[in-house]
């Protein structure tokens, strides 16, 4: 965690104003975004709130303003050169999969991760969705030719691992080179970095796919 690593063995207590100013500093010398950095900023309020500390600094630390990105959406070609690149890397397999659910069914990329094989009704083609961020809740997706396909390959991959309980997570975690099913995966960040690069795809968030209608 970023701020262990800059606050070191500080006391909590003795935190100032200009320390917090000097973290975020460092995290925009380090290219870090405004978005990243406010979110690491809130676990330190947080804390710093339960300390009783932040209502000595807290009026001089003011979040940094956020972008207002729309994203991007990739035209056909686009899309079938980076769905075409991510099958060349074999640990590229849960970022590719990830984004051809996502593309064929909407889910953020948090609900892709938190889907549990008791989620994916195979025969019915249907996947519950339990937790989302929307206003709707719950909801039910249906499941069209291309994403039958990759919850497929997923599946025969959870019965060679043995991972095929209702409880179990479709994007297992995987520690040491070891699965463990009943746990989720926490991201595929890297994948996903340099699987776009190598599609010659820049500025393609994870968060676009989801913007993309079903074929």
């Amino acid at each position: 965690m970023q701020p262990k690593r800059f606050f070191s063995r500080q006391c909590l207590h003795k935190l100032t104003t200009e320390n917090l100013l000097a973290y975020r500093e460092w995290r925009v010398k380090s290219g870090v975004g405004p978005a990243i950095i406010n979110m690491e900023m809130g676990v330190i309020r947080r804390l710093l709130k339960k300390a009783k500390r932040w209502q000595f600094m807290g009026a001089d630390v003011r979040p940094l303003k956020e972008p207002k990105a729309i994203g991007r959406a990739l035209d056909h070609s686009e899309k079938a050169r980076l769905l075409s690149t991510a099958k060349t890397r074999p640990e590229w397999q849960n970022a590719r999969l990830a984004a051809i659910l996502a593309f064929n069914t909407t889910m953020r990329g948090c609900e892709v991760k938190h889907l549990r094989w008791r989620d994916a009704d195979l025969l019915a083609r249907i996947i519950t969705v339990r937790k989302s961020k929307s206003d709707a809740g719950q909801r039910t997706i249906p499941i069209n030719e291309v994403a039958f396909s990759a919850l497929r390959e997923l599946r025969e991959r959870a019965q060679l691992l043995g991972s095929v309980e209702p409880e179990h997570f479709v994007f297992p975690a995987c520690e040491h080179g070891h699965f463990d099913p009943t746990k989720r995966m926490k991201s595929w960040r890297s994948a996903w970095r340099t699987m776009t690069k190598a599609a010659a795809i820049r500025g393609f968030r994870f968060h676009d796919v989801r913007h993309h209608a079903p074929q």
